[in-house]
């Protein structure tokens, strides 16, 4: 009986934090700026490779991420503006 009960609590707890997971990620808004015009904005700030590039929500604001790697070896982040398209930071990682 003690197991049965158990096994119930480990089940009801991994399905808890599995729902609160996918709740936690809601898809992002429509948002006018595309992945491919915020990357050529952020490279021509920092010209480089991007190693990693995502579109999400910071400080209440929708913002494409990138990672970019300059020809001096740095991995610089960018963030632009998923609404207005505007470079809103460049810092080294």
């Amino acid at each position: 009986m003690l197991a049965a009960m158990r096994t119930l609590l480990i089940a009801l707890a991994l399905f808890a934090a599995t729902a609160t997971t996918t709740a936690a990620k809601a898809p992002p808004p429509a948002v006018p700026i595309t992945m491919e015009q915020a990357r050529a904005t952020a490279l021509a700030r920092v010209p480089g490779r991007v190693t990693s590039e995502e579109l999400e929500q910071e400080g209440g604001k929708w913002i494409y991420s990138f990672d970019i790697r300059d020809a001096r070896k740095r991995t610089m982040e960018i963030h632009v503006d998923a609404r207005s398209g505007e470079i809103l930071s460049v810092a080294r990682e």
